[in-house]
């Protein structure tokens, strides 16, 4: 399984940043592991697990390339019907993947500004 995610918005500006997400797994793995953890009705374990990358590209107002900045992150959880009791205590795995896409966008900004880009 593999994702792109571009946006592309004109604003006329001195900078531009081109951000692709890419998120890539194993769609099979995520399949053949949710199911054996249905069918045994969470007995067996489920185990998911994928990478996040995010490429962004600086152009100035002409549109030359100032630099790029590739940052990544993989993240994985588990499934089991013994960890129902602890699921309480834990975010869900939608608001940490949210909390990865905005630590990488943080990284790469403070990579462009430390690469002097910004």
């Amino acid at each position: 399984m593999c994702q792109h995610l571009k946006k592309t918005t004109f604003i006329h500006s001195s900078l531009r940043a081109d951000v692709e997400y890419i998120e890539e797994g194993s769609k099979a793995l995520a399949s053949v592991s949710g199911f054996i953890c249905g069918f045994t009705f969470g007995m067996i374990p489920g185990y998911v697990k994928a990478n996040i990358t995010t490429v962004t590209t600086f152009r100035d107002q002409a549109g030359k390339e100032l630099g790029s900045i590739r940052q990544s992150e993989t993240y994985s959880f588990w499934m089991q019907l013994f960890l129902v009791t602890v699921m309480p205590f834990r975010e869900e795995p939608q608001s940490v993947a949210r909390g990865i896409y905005f630590d990488l966008n943080r990284a790469t900004l403070a990579q462009a500004r430390a690469s002097g880009i910004l």
